[in-house]
């Protein structure tokens, strides 16, 4: 199947945003939030004294715990046009080599657009697309598909609508069509928020 690229303009991007490069689904990376861990038990200090067992903590908490962790995180080390992705801080608005190379990219592949690469990250957990532009090859659009990466705003796949809306408050641009795409515009870029149920995929864009 030839790969086809998210627009700002929404034109034919309804279910691109949730597969990516290629035709399989992303695989995300192992998932800390779907771990629970059981405290070991502590050794005995006395011989009168009964060794004790910490409670393992339910799944839940974990849960809890880890997100509000990593929204803190986000929320002070990164800046609306930044996510991070395996220890790296990847930015829309950096070099496209800065940010291939961050993200451990290295082979391309066409796209149906003419002029266009889509870079695929990690079994399409990250996708990069980027175009031809006078002989010279920019960066168009960064879609991420990974539950493990959490924008600025603590936002990342598997939020809610609520939750985004907490970040982001109200979209600049909607449509609904087979999919729901809330589109929020900044300076230079945008973000994209797809949605199937939760949300499925996030992209951002170079403005155009």
């Amino acid at each position: 199947m030839k790969k086809t690229t998210l627009t700002i303009l929404f034109a034919s991007v309804m279910m691109l945003a949730l597969i990516g490069c290629g035709t399989k689904k992303a695989e995300a990376a192992s998932d800390p939030w779907e771990e629970t861990t059981v405290a070991e038990e502590a050794p005995a200090t006395t011989e009168t004294a009964p060794a004790k067992t910490e409670e393992p903590q339910t799944e839940a908490a974990q849960t809890e715990a880890v997100d509000t962790e990593a929204a803190e995180e986000t929320a002070v080390s990164l800046s609306d046009d930044s996510f991070a992705y395996n220890g790296k801080i990847i930015s829309i608005k950096d070099d496209l080599q800065n940010i291939l190379d961050g993200l451990g990219a290295s082979n391309s592949s066409n796209t149906d657009q003419a002029g266009e690469l889509c870079y695929d990250i990690g079994t399409d957990a990250i996708n990069v697309f980027t175009k031809d532009n006078d002989g010279n090859e920019v960066l168009t659009q960064i879609t991420i598909h990974d539950k493990t990466v959490r924008t600025a705003k603590g936002v990342g796949v598997g939020s809610t609508e609520a939750e985004v809306k907490t970040a982001y408050g109200e979209p600049d641009s909607e449509i609904v069509e087979g999919a729901k795409l809330w589109n929020y515009d900044f300076d230079g870029y945008s973000i994209l928020f797809a949605f199937n149920d939760n949300v499925a995929a996030i992209s951002y864009f170079i403005a155009k």
